[in-house]
């Protein structure tokens, strides 16, 4: 059976994280939403809404999308996607002890605690999930589960926390048929291109000018070469020997004409 109110709260949800995973990567300072509290109890909770809280997730379009009719939306964009609403285990937000808790827990302090019930809900064409029974009073984990074969416009809702119900807009009353938007993961940074090198022109490299000095001949290619005192002696000796080869040439010749003029006489 379902619960009827006239009116509904939308909550924006506020948070980091992966989707459809048990290890969630979100920041500690991720807020439970609550609505707005400031003028009710807690306490008043358990007789407003007596029969548990019903949950409708709207998933909202992204790029380029936005200004799209629903029905020109491929499917596995915003449709046909699956929510999970995880119940979570001993956070009793009646007492005064719970709703602290509630109010103070992070996304990975609230899974680490486990869950309750599992209630799941999947978006129509319009990207609406609705849950079709009453959920139990109490805190919930809401996530997206991330599909296996994904389309690639997909992006994935980020979690968050709720309570069940929230306080109404005025914050005089709980409202227990509570709306709440989504918020999607930043689309990815485009890989950036590269920039085009510039040209590279060589500069060759600057040869210093070659400097020739003229060396002034040396003095010996100029002047003739000096006799040299041995070779004087050389000289000298080589004719001295020649003189006395002549002279003991003319001794023989004079030796053999007076042998022959002595044997002359003889005769």
């Amino acid at each position: 059976m379902k619960l009827k109110y006239s009116s509904r709260v939308l909550a924006s949800m506020l948070a980091v994280g992966l989707a459809g995973t048990l290890a969630l990567n979100s920041p500690a300072s991720s807020k439970t939403i609550t609505g707005n509290t400031d003028g009710i109890s807690f306490e008043t909770i358990s007789q407003s809404c007596s029969v548990g809280a019903t949950l409708e997730i709207q998933k909202q379009k992204h790029k380029p999308y936005q200004n799209a009719a629903p029905e020109n939306i491929p499917a596995g964009v915003i449709s046909g996607l699956t929510f999970e609403a995880l119940h979570i285990r001993d956070v009793d937000i009646t007492t005064n002890e719970g709703w602290h808790l509630a109010t103070s827990l992070t996304l990975k302090e609230a899974e680490n605690r486990g869950y309750v019930e599992r209630f799941t809900a999947v978006t129509n064409v319009e990207g609406i999930a609705q849950f079709e029974e009453n959920l139990p009073v109490g805190l919930y984990l809401i996530r997206e589960v991330t599909p296996s074969n994904p389309h690639e416009d997909h992006r994935t809702s980020e979690p968050f926390l709720t309570t069940l119900p929230v306080g109404n807009a005025a914050g005089d009353a709980w409202q227990c048929d509570v709306v709440i938007k989504t918020k999607e993961s930043p689309d990815p940074d485009p890989t950036p291109t590269p920039p085009t090198p510039t040209p590279t022109i060589p500069i060759p490299p600057v040869v210093p000018p070659v400097t020739t000095t003229h060396q002034p001949e040396e003095e010996d290619s100029k002047t003739p070469d000096k006799e040299s005192p041995r070779s004087n002696v050389l000289a000298s000796t080589g004719a001295n020997i020649l003189w006395l080869l002549g002279g003991a040439i003319l001794v023989i010749i004079a030796g053999v004409i007076f042998v022959a003029r002595g044997r002359k006489s003889q005769k």
